[in-house]
């Protein structure tokens, strides 16, 4: 364990939670890997791309909707329209139109925001195995009390997906934020071993220049190639970051530095 970690000062994220003083994130070994360590970037992935076809599973249900909010919007609505000389459509379509309105936002952020993803351990057996090419690849350790890292947001995780049964999202700013941060930060329970975080940005595809110090370790894979280890011993060692080779237990289901 890095020394650090006892004696780090706790940060908190934009929304006063608590971050970890490390995130991780597990990664393949391949040129686009070692660019980002060279360059010193996180990469933001569009998050259409990411592995879990349920990700961000959402489900806007108008029949929930008080009946005192719907109505309210409805006559406001009905108001606009008249003042306008055009036909409006009647309380039942009107729901409807809604849950297109909202497909149609929720569709639009989802396709233009960019995430990159990590974790509170960089001991966990299935991400090693899933992201980090069968324990061939790198787990990068980032220290958190940094402002890039103030937007990292804790995922939550349950059983069912988002209903959204109310039109806070369409009202202000600020009620449209709480509604987007969580979808963003939801997903199905069986993933909670990733204790994952996410970092989101307004757009993706792109990187996202960190100061070089805030990676401080990098972890090879228990079965990384002598060869690739050389390579990622030239790109981080001291004073810019150590690296560390994991190792598998003898007796435990379970890999150690």
């Amino acid at each position: 364990m890095n020394q650090q970690e006892g004696m780090k000062k706790v940060t908190k994220n934009i929304l006063g939670t608590d971050l970890p003083p490390y995130l991780y994130q597990y990664r393949p070994y391949n040129a686009n890997t070692l660019q980002n360590l060279i360059k010193r970037v996180l990469w933001l992935s569009k998050i259409q791309i990411l592995n879990d076809p349920f990700e961000l599973k959402v489900f806007f249900n108008p029949e929930k909707i008080s009946q005192t909010e719907l109505r309210n919007e409805w006559e406001n609505y009905k108001k606009f329209m008249l003042e306008s000389s055009e036909p409006y459509l009647d309380l039942e379509n009107f729901k409807n139109s809604l849950k297109m309105s909202f497909d149609s936002w929720f569709e639009s952020v989802r396709e233009s925001r960019g995430v990159a993803c990590f974790s509170e351990t960089y001991q966990d057996l299935l991400m090693w195995g899933h992201y980090a090419e069968g324990h061939r690849g790198i787990c990068i350790e980032y220290q958190t009390d940094h402002d890039v890292f103030r937007h990292a947001l804790k995922v939550e995780y349950s059983e069912r997906a988002i209903e959204v049964a109310h039109l806070k999202w369409r009202q202000t700013q600020e009620s449209f934020n709480e509604v987007f941060l969580q979808i963003f930060t939801s997903k199905w329970k069986q993933w909670s071993y990733e204790k994952e975080w996410r970092l989101i940005q307004e757009n993706g595809n792109k990187e996202l220049k960190i100061p070089p110090a805030l990676v401080t370790r990098v972890f090879l894979g228990s079965r990384m190639i002598k060869e690739h280890e050389e390579t990622i011993k030239s790109i981080i060692h001291p004073p810019w970051g150590e690296v560390e080779k994991m190792k598998e237990s003898e007796t435990e289901y379970s890999v150690y530095s």
